[in-house]
């Protein structure tokens, strides 16, 4: 079947998971690339735009992700949270919403639970069984995948703000939270107790911006915004930053969200897309490599 316009393939013990149309998945063996299994779809003009997850629910390893669906006025109004079996494709769970979708994200198995954040900014928390056990309003949509810190979870939402989350024994979950950017569709990277949060600052969040945030203290510890004696080329940051440790101190590598003319044509992002390299404590960024138009 096709495929949407992002799509996020996972590898995991030799098999290949597709994300297809219509709240489909393909399984690939990698070894023969032959098909394993093509799960059922969720609803017809779903969007399979999030990240996929093995999970292991005890008994059983699923493949976990979310779907999304627009209404005629492009906003995100229903959507599905499905868990399949990772062996054969068959549906394990099945949660759907007529409200919101799940986009850009993915779910987070944190200890005994699942944590999952929708496009309406709700996060839920589900035991491996497929119930919802706690939930909490982080006030604007999450369309960044949660990474696992200390017990809990870091999670950006699309206004910018980190969410430092706890979750008791019980499933519970409560966060303090922090205004980093101004516009986020990017998992945070954690190094040691440093947390690399890119996007864009300033107006729709066009002003490029990578921030160092302290995680024990919760500030923003430097914000760059420039590569040499340049300013970052507008767009922000929409993919997460890879983050290496290296002798010489940790790298942070970047790309922009740019192109010439966007808004016009599609084929202005034929143009930038330059890869940048931060190395953190610096108080700039270099540019690392320019491909050519």
């Amino acid at each position: 079947a096709s495929i949407d316009y992002t799509a996020r393939p996972l590898y995991s013990s030799g098999v290949v998971y597709v994300p297809l149309s219509g709240g489909m998945v393909e399984a690939v063996d990698y070894g023969s690339f032959a098909k394993l299994w093509t799960s059922a779809g969720t609803a017809k003009g779903d969007q399979s735009s999030c990240s996929l997850r093995v999970v292991d629910l005890g008994r059983t390893k699923a493949v976990v992700f979310g779907t999304a669906a627009y209404d005629s006025s492009y906003s995100i109004a229903s959507g599905s949270l499905v868990a399949l079996d990772a062996a054969t494709g068959s549906t394990l769970r099945f949660k759907t919403s007529s409200t919101s979708g799940w986009y850009w994200t993915s779910v987070l198995r944190v200890g005994d639970y699942l944590l999952a954040g929708d496009a309406a900014g709700t996060l839920c928390a589900f035991d491996l069984g497929g119930n919802e056990v706690s939930s909490l309003a982080l006030g604007s949509a999450v369309k960044s995948d949660p990474v696992a810190y200390d017990g809990g979870a870091l999670v950006v939402t699309y206004d910018g703000v980190l969410h430092r989350l706890s979750l008791s024994s019980a499933g519970t979950l409560s966060d303090v939270t922090l205004k980093v950017l101004d516009k986020c569709v990017a998992a945070p990277t954690v190094v040691g107790t440093t947390a690399v949060v890119v996007g864009g600052t300033g107006k729709e969040g066009t002003v490029t911006t990578l921030a160092l945030v302290d995680l024990a203290s919760m500030r923003v510890s430097r914000t760059v915004t420039t590569v040499g004696d340049s300013a970052l080329p507008t767009g922000g940051i929409c993919s997460p930053a890879l983050v290496s440790t290296q002798a010489g101190g940790s790298y942070s590598y970047f790309t922009v969200n740019f192109g010439s003319d966007p808004n016009k044509t599609w084929t202005g992002y034929g143009s930038g897309g330059n890869l940048y390299v931060y190395r953190l404590g610096d108080l700039v960024a270099s540019l690392l490599y320019a491909p050519s138009a």
